[in-house]
This record gives C-alpha cells, structure tokens and sequence, in this order.
C-alpha cells in the first residue's frame, strides 16, 4: 500500500504519533455527511463565529441568551453566549463563516472559505453579508475572487434578525467533504480547469459527490467498482495510509500536535473512480519543483545550497523558489507545481490548488503539527513529513540537504512511473476515465 506519510529525519516508528493520527476518529465532524446550511433567527454571533439565539421556557419561564451552534465544527464546545446589547445590528440576513484563528491564511482558506461555498448562492440571492473573523485583504481578495463584495464583510460581535449558519469544520483539521469543494473552487480561480486532466478528474468528483448549493458531500463508492488488491480503494487510486512514520523522537509530539488525525490508518479513498490513475496522470515530461519560502519564523536557512542541489536532479526540470504574493497567484503557482517543498507554514494551505498527483515534502518544527499531513491525506496528495534536527516554530529551519533531496527524488521517480503507467493505457481505457 502506498503511505500518505513518508519517514523521514528520524529512524524507528513512534506508537505516540500514530496514536495522534487517529485521535480524533472518535470524535464525530458535522461535515462526515452531508454538510447542511442552519438558519437561525434573532440570532448574534461573537468574533470567533458561536451563534446564540433567545431560548424561551426555562425555569421560571423566562428568556434566556443561549449557544446555539459553538464554532469550529466541535459540538461539545464550552462556550458563553453572546452580550447582544454590546453587538452591531444589521438588517440584512447574515452568513457565518467565521472561526477561531480564521483571520490567517491557512485557516481561511480550508477552515472558512469551504464554509461560505455551500451557502453561496444564498448569499448571493439575498445580498447577505458574510461575518468572518477579520476583514483583512486577503479576505477581501477571497470575496471578490466568489463574486461577493468586501464591503458585505461584517466582524466582531453581530446580531441580525435572520443568520445563515453553516456547518463548521474542525479548527485544524478540514475533513475532505470541506476540502474538495476546495479543490474545485481553486483549480477554477487558477485557471488549472483548462487541464484535460483536471477537468476529467472534475467531472468525476461531481458524478461521485453529489452538490447542494456549490458544496460536494461524502459518497461512498459504487458497489460495481472493483478494489485493488488489497480490498481497499477502487483500482488504480492510491489507498491512504500511516503504514509507517518517523517524525522525530516521540518527546515531539506534544499537546499542540495532539488530537490531529493527519492520515486515517484505515485505507482511505478520498475520490472513488475505475480507473482513477487516468484521471490524475501527468503528462511526461520534466518535473517541476516549488519551493515556498518564508522570510520570518522558520525561514529556511540553507536555501540557497538546497536549491543549487535540487536544480542538479536528473528527473527535476524546473525549480521555483516562490513567496506567497497574493490568492490567485498563490493558487497558480501551486496548480503548476509537481512536487511542493515547504517549512511548515500558512502557505501550505495552498495545497487544495495543487494536482492530484503532486508529492508535498514538508519540513516539520517542533512541536510537531501535522495539519498539512491531513490535508494531503484528504486530497489524496503524498505527504513527505521531514523533521530536521535545527527547526523551531519561532527561529529558523536548517534542511537536511541530502534527505530533502532522496525525497524530491523519490517523488520525481513517482510522478514519471505514473505518466508512464499512463501513457500504456489504451485508448479505449482512457476513453472510461472520462465517462
């Protein structure tokens, strides 16, 4: 089975970590099916997006302010209601999207964003305005990216008479109902649709994941779809697994890494199709590398001797050394991307625009957070986790030169044997990927 997590920077396999990777199994995401839109009248909602709304029939009969969707996708969420008489009163229906942390780009991007996509249209068709966490401009570009104006953007307390709330995802951990909209939505902004591809891969995800108001939901594989060998994903997909993983001593993984399930271990499909590999084959041809820079925390320190190494890869014809410089170029970049090199970082979350056959080599600092390892779970993209002996959250990262680059080949050698696995197929096999 091929892993979504690959070893790395550390030798031995860590029961800890598995066991953070499963952690949250049990918890029970309201995105697991089909995601749905509250409407909730007379409502307010605080700065990080829990809704409150009058509930008459208490005690002594009398009405009282109560929580009545939490934030974050978690149902168990502790949290006070909202002081209505300190909140802006608007008059126009209001949609919620916003979360804990969701001002940053990482956050917004797959936490929020996914939120506001399955209640688009009703946005659109009431003229409602969209309360986020904050109203800064890269949130502004993502409103004028949907067709939304950023003057519809509200923050801080709010109440209205009538709020659209829909169905939170888990802060930190996006499940894949929430991100594949994502995808959709990111090759169109980028313009990677126009991918033969793609647009195979597109038509297939909306036969599979049925939509309701611009947002895909969880199905199940058809019964008549034949397994692979080992009786877990459709033939040809990639089954997803954490087989075997070495992120560092287990002493890494503290608290703030904990209760992430970045890979289930459990063969996962994320998209189901007969002859999925038909639909995310690159073409052959020279592999092109992105290195996303940082030029604060967890700057990579030894960049420029990284990059001299990789540009001398026999498979690698192009490498990038790119800065985030805005939603739709970001997006570009990552659509255009084989192989993504990265600190780990808010500009990772970019990875939803990526094609689906890309490998993601992550350098962790410690603590581990293993955030983006879920996302490429869900995606179906494979995770390389390295975790360099020189990396902290808040100082620099020095990249482990020679182990950076066995994995950028490794993915290298991956991405051509799949082209190639593709280019044997027949006409008329290729002919069912698009059907």
């Amino acid at each position: 089975m091929a892993g979504a997590i690959a070893s790395g920077g550390s030798s031995g396999l860590h029961a800890v970590l598995l066991s953070t990777l499963h952690e949250r199994q049990a918890r029970v995401s309201p995105w697991s099916e089909r995601p749905m839109v509250a409407v909730v009248r007379d409502a307010a909602v605080s700065e990080d997006g829990v809704v409150s709304a009058p509930v008459s029939g208490g005690r002594w009969g009398n009405s009282a302010e109560t929580v009545v969707l939490p934030s974050c996708g978690t149902p168990g969420l502790v949290a006070k209601p909202v002081r209505r008489a300190q909140c802006a009163a608007h008059n126009a229906p209001v949609v919620v999207i916003a979360q804990p942390m969701g001002y940053g780009p990482a956050h917004f991007l797959a936490e929020c964003l996914p939120r506001l996509l399955m209640a688009l249209s009703a946005a659109r068709r009431e003229g409602a305005l969209v309360h986020v966490t904050q109203a800064n401009p890269m949130v502004s570009a993502a409103m004028d990216a949907v067709g939304l104006r950023p003057d519809r953007l509200v923050s801080g307390c709010v109440r209205a008479p009538r709020m659209l709330v829909p169905d939170g995802t888990f802060c930190g951990n996006p499940p894949a109902s929430a991100l594949l909209p994502m995808r959709r939505w990111a090759w169109s902004l980028s313009g990677a649709c126009k991918d033969p591809a793609r647009q195979d891969l597109l038509q297939a995800a909306s036969r599979l994941l049925p939509e309701q108001d611009g947002v895909s939901a969880s199905a199940a594989p058809d019964a008549s779809w034949s397994a692979d060998a080992e009786g877990a994903c459709p033939a040809g997909l990639l089954s997803l697994g954490a087989a075997a993983a070495a992120l560092g001593p287990a002493g890494a993984v503290s608290a703030w890494g904990s209760g992430r399930d970045a890979v289930q271990q459990a063969a996962t499909c994320v998209l189901a199709h007969p002859q999925a590999v038909g639909l995310v084959a690159p073409a052959p041809g020279p592999i092109r590398v992105l290195f996303v820079r940082r030029s604060g925390s967890r700057r990579v320190e030894n960049e420029g001797e990284l990059l001299e190494a990789l540009s001398h890869l026999e498979d690698v014809g192009q490498v990038t050394a790119f800065s985030p410089a805005g939603l739709q170029r970001d997006l570009e970049a990552f659509a255009a991307a084989d192989v993504v090199l990265a600190p780990h970082g808010a500009g990772l979350a970019n990875i939803v625009g990526c094609p689906p056959w890309a490998h993601v080599v992550e350098l962790l600092a410690r603590p581990v957070n293993i955030m983006y390892g879920s996302m490429c779970a869900r995606l179906g993209l494979k995770w390389h986790a390295l975790t360099p002996a020189v990396a902290s959250h808040s100082g620099v990262i020095k990249a482990e030169v020679g182990l950076v680059v066995d994995r950028v080949r490794e993915a290298s050698k991956a991405i051509r044997d799949l082209a190639k696995r593709f280019a044997s197929f027949s006409s008329s096999q290729r002919a069912v990927c698009a059907a």
